[in-house]
C-alpha cells in the first residue's frame, strides 16, 4: 500500500443542520479517525503516503461560502501530522462544496502526481493552494469605541487573556461584563476583577462550561432578565495538551476539543438570533501552520476559524485571531516560552495583544494570525525535512546564524570533555544520557520517559525540533547529524552508537576538543 485517503469527512452533517450531538460523533470518526489509522500506521515498519480529504471545509473563494465547519479541525490536525510524521505526510485536499463530474479525476491526479503542495483546494475546475502572506497593521487603524448600556461576556474570563482583554473593554467604554469560567477566582484574579469594579463596572463571574449547553443557557437567561441586552462575545476559553499523535487517547482528545469546538458552536446556536457587535474567537497560530505535539489544540483551533468564515458566510458577525504565545500568564509557561523563542517564535507582550485585538474590531478581515515571529529562523526550522509552500509568500534571507547562536550559551566542549576524561567502557553510558537528556529538553518531558530504543518521530519529535536537535549536537559534539537520519527510522540508541564511532577516532576526537575558549491566510 502506497497511499492511505481519509474520506469519512465527506459527507459530514450540514452547518444549518448541525446539533451539537452531530459534531462531537463527526470528530470521533474524523479527527479520532486519522489519529487511530495513523498508529496503527505507524507500528509497521512501511509507512503509506497519507491524504485527508474534505469537502467545502476551506474558505477559497470569498466569504460567502458557507463552510461545513464540522470537518474544519481535520486542517489543524494535519498540519501538527506534517510536522511530527513528514515521512508519510501527503496532504489536505478540500474538495468543492457542490459535487462535480470531474472531482474524482482531479482528485486522482492530484494523488498521483508528484507535487510539494500539501494544501490544495478544488473549486469547479480550478486547483487552489494556501499560502500565508503578510498584512501591514496600518490597514486597521480607526478607533474603538463600546457601549456602556450593553453587556460583553468572555469565555475563558478568568484566564490571563480574558482578563486583559476585560480591561480594554472597560478601557472602551464598557460598564456590564460576564466573565466565565469553570472555577472561582484565585485572590489574584479577584483582585483584577476587584478594579474593574472600581471602575464603575459591573462584573458577573458566572462558574458554568462552556460545552454544557443548559449552563450556558440558564446564564443568557440571567443576561436578559437582569443585565443590559447582550451585545459582544469573546470566546477565549480552552485548555491545552501536550502529547505525540501516536501516545493521544480518546479522552484526552476529547477533553481538549470540547471548549472549542463544541463550546464555540453552542455559543454560535445560542446567540446566532442575536443582533451582536462582535463574536471573537480566540485561535492559535498551531491552527495554521501546526505545532509539534498540539494535534488535539491545533485541530480544534481551526474549528474556530472555519466558524468565524462560517458566520461572515451566513452574515452574522465574526473574526478569528490566530494568536502566537502570549507572555504574563498565557497557556504558555514561562520555559515553554524560551524554547518557542529559540525557534523563532516570541511572546506578544498584553500590550501588544491588545494593540492588536482594537485594530483588528474595526478591520474587515475574517482571520489574521497576530504573531512576533522572527521569520528568518522559524521559516529555516519550519522547512526541515520537507519543503512547505505554506509560508512561500513569507520572504526572507535564510541563515543559520541565529541558530547557532541561540545554541553558544551551550558548553560546547563540556560533554566532550568528559567522554575524554573517561574510559572507553564507560563512554557510551555517558553519551547515551546526554543524548536522552537533549531530547527530554526539547521536548519539555523528564529524562525518565525517554525510550533509547523508539523512533525519535514516534516520541513525538517534529521537523522544528530536528532542526534544534541537530544543531546542539554540532555544538556540544562537534558531529554533523544528516537531517534524515533525525526525521526518519533512527532511535537515540543507533544514534549514540554512531556519534560514538566518530568521536573514538583519535584524530578526530582531538581535533573536537579544539581550544575551550571557543512554518491565502493573513
Amino acid at each position: 500500500m502506497t497511499k492511505a485517503i481519509h474520506l469519512w469527512s465527506l459527507d459530514v452533517v450540514a452547518s444549518e443542520e448541525l446539533t451539537v450531538k452531530e459534531l462531537k460523533e463527526t470528530q470521533l470518526w474524523g479527527c479520532g479517525g486519522v489519529i487511530y489509522l495513523l498508529q496503527t500506521v505507524l507500528k509497521n515498519s512501511e509507512y503509506p503516503q497519507l491524504w485527508v480529504v474534505t469537502r467545502g471545509a476551506q474558505p477559497v473563494l470569498s466569504d460567502k461560502e458557507k463552510l461545513a465547519v464540522a470537518a474544519t479541525p481535520l486542517w489543524g490536525l494535519g498540519r501538527v501530522v506534517s510536522l511530527e510524521h513528514p515521512q508519510l505526510w501527503g496532504g489536505l485536499v478540500d474538495l468543492d462544496p457542490q459535487k462535480t463530474e470531474q472531482e474524482v479525476e482531479m482528485l486522482l491526479q492530484l494523488l498521483v502526481n508528484s507535487s510539494e503542495e500539501d494544501h490544495l483546494a478544488l473549486r469547479g475546475e480550478q486547483t487552489y493552494v494556501a499560502r500565508l502572506v503578510k498584512q501591514s497593521a496600518s490597514e486597521f487603524a480607526q478607533p474603538v469605541s463600546l457601549s456602556s448600556d450593553r453587556t460583553y461576556l468572555i469565555t475563558g474570563g478568568l484566564g490571563a487573556l480574558g482578563l486583559h482583554t476585560a480591561q480594554w473593554l472597560v478601557e472602551k467604554g464598557a460598564r456590564h461584563l460576564v466573565l466565565i469560567g469553570r472555577s472561582q477566582p484565585s485572590p489574584k484574579k479577584q483582585a483584577a476583577i476587584n478594579h474593574l469594579k472600581q471602575q464603575g463596572v459591573e462584573v458577573i463571574v458566572a462558574q458554568a462550561d462552556v460545552c454544557h449547553v443548559e449552563e450556558l443557557e440558564k446564564l443568557f437567561e440571567q443576561i436578559d432578565s437582569s443585565m443590559t441586552p447582550l451585545k459582544g462575545i469573546v470566546h477565549a476559553a480552552g485548555v491545552g495538551g501536550y502529547q505525540p499523535i501516536q501516545q493521544i487517547e480518546l479522552t484526552e482528545f476529547k477533553r481538549v476539543i470540547a471548549p472549542k469546538v463544541v463550546g464555540g458552536w453552542i455559543l454560535h446556536q445560542l446567540t446566532q438570533d442575536r443582533e451582536l457587535d462582535f463574536f471573537i474567537n480566540f485561535s492559535s497560530i498551531a491552527a495554521v501552520w501546526g505545532s509539534g505535539l498540539t494535534a488535539n489544540y491545533a485541530a480544534a483551533n481551526h474549528f474556530l476559524d472555519g466558524l468565524a468564515h462560517y458566520r461572515q458566510a451566513i452574515g452574522l458577525p465574526s473574526f478569528s485571531i490566530n494568536w502566537g504565545p502570549w507572555a504574563g500568564g498565557g497557556m504558555a509557561s514561562d520555559e515553554e516560552l524560551r524554547e518557542l523563542s529559540k525557534r523563532g517564535v516570541d511572546s506578544l507582550s498584553p500590550t501588544q495583544g491588545i494593540a492588536a485585538l482594537e485594530r483588528l474590531l474595526v478591520s474587515s478581515k475574517t482571520q489574521t494570525v497576530v504573531a512576533d515571529i522572527n521569520w528568518s529562523l522559524f521559516k529555516q526550522l519550519y522547512q526541515t525535512g520537507k519543503r512547505r509552500l505554506l509560508l512561500e509568500e513569507i520572504v526572507v534571507e535564510t541563515t543559520e546564524t541565529q541558530l547557532k547562536e541561540e545554541n553558544a550559551e551551550t558548553d560546547s566542549n563540556g560533554i566532550l570533555m568528559q567522554l575524554k576524561a573517561v574510559s572507553n567502557n564507560e563512554k557510551p553510558k555517558i553519551l547515551m544520557a546526554h543524548l536522552q537528556a537533549e531530547v527530554a529538553r526539547v521536548l519539555g518531558i523528564t529524562t525518565s520517559e525517554i525510550d533509547v530504543e523508539q523512533n525519535l518521530s514516534m516520541m513525538g519529535v517534529d521537523s522544528l525540533m530536528v532542526v534544534e536537535l541537530r544543531s546542539r549536537f554540532q555544538s556540544q559534539l562537534k558531529v554533523d547529524i544528516p537531517i534524515s537520519k533525525l526525521t526518519e527510522e533512527f532511535t537515540i540508541a543507533a544514534l549514540s552508537t554512531e556519534i560514538l564511532s566518530t568521536l573514538t577516532t583519535p584524530v578526530m576526537f582531538a581535533d573536537y576538543i579544539g581550544d575551550t575558549h571557543q512554518y491565502n491566510l493573513v
